[in-house]
């Protein structure tokens, strides 16, 4: 394995899917699959530098991204790609292997359905290439896998900077990625604030500040309106008690009459039949 990527291209070619590590104590060894045309932006949105990240990566940062597969024709087979190696038992490609057998939990496991992926079809015809984050993570992969790729997929490991996308001079990092499928909920709406001498002067041509706001009154609001909800149950739930109590009340009141008159029935019976049963000579 070479610890150096080979021939560069554009950003338009380097449509990816990555394996991310947490490296949370709590959360070790949880994983996550993705899709991206940017690893190296991608990967910093996870771990909360930039907006636009996974909600599923929130609660377990940081991430490590340790393995890049880049290299598919359209945006279209990359995202087959994500989803089969995220649901290898319900991908109509991947679900026969995996049938009757698990893959083991954490990197381990994942590397073992990629590989095994990659001797199927329809990707084992693209022109696909595995990039390693580390020697440690290439080693396991190699190590783990019973099957190989096929041979024109080529396997290295290095940094993220090696990437070919990242090599090229053509690549210029945007404010947007084209892979952030799942984006965040808004932040709220956009308010330009003047300042007050200018717009005593009537100035077109201020300073303006843009202040991001909506969303604390969206909660404040939402809160109040849980509490409000939360006090009408508690009332109902007080209201529905009592009745049932009253009700409850009633109906042993009820139930016991009944059995008190069972009981004068079922006596008067028995001294109706023991009269009957005496003979006229006693």
């Amino acid at each position: 394995m070479s610890s150096s990527c080979s021939s560069s291209s554009s950003r338009s070619d380097m449509i990816s899917c990555y394996l991310l590590r947490s490296d949370s104590q709590m959360y070790r060894g949880s994983t996550y699959i993705g899709f991206t045309t940017d690893p190296r932006r991608r990967i910093r949105q996870h771990n909360g530098l930039l907006v636009n990240g996974a909600r599923q990566t929130k609660r377990k940062r940081p991430w490590t991204m340790v393995v890049v597969v880049h290299g598919f024709p359209n945006k279209t087979s990359g995202l087959q790609f994500e989803w089969a190696w995220q649901h290898p038992r319900r991908s109509r490609y991947v679900k026969e292997i995996y049938r009757t057998k698990r893959p083991p939990p954490g990197v381990k496991g994942k590397l073992q359905i990629l590989h095994e992926m990659l001797n199927l079809l329809p990707w084992k015809n693209y022109p696909l290439h595995i990039h390693y984050t580390s020697e440690d993570i290439s080693l396991l992969g190699e190590k783990c896998c019973s099957k190989k790729p096929p041979i024109h997929i080529d396997s290295v490991w290095g940094s993220l900077d090696d990437l070919p996308l990242y090599q090229s001079t053509e690549y210029k990092e945007v404010d947007t990625d084209d892979s952030s499928h799942e984006e965040e909920e808004p932040r709220g709406m956009m308010i330009t604030e003047y300042n007050d001498d200018s717009s005593r002067n009537g100035d077109s041509s201020c300073s303006s500040s843009t202040i991001r706001t909506g969303t604390r009154r969206k909660k404040n609001n939402n809160n109040n309106n849980k509490r409000r909800n939360l006090n009408g149950y508690r009332n109902e739930c007080n209201i529905i008690y009592e009745c049932s109590s009253k009700e409850r009340s009633e109906d042993m009141m009820m139930m016991m009459a009944i059995e008190q008159d069972r009981y004068e029935v079922t006596e008067k019976e028995k001294q109706r039949k023991k009269k009957r049963g005496r003979s006229p000579l006693s």
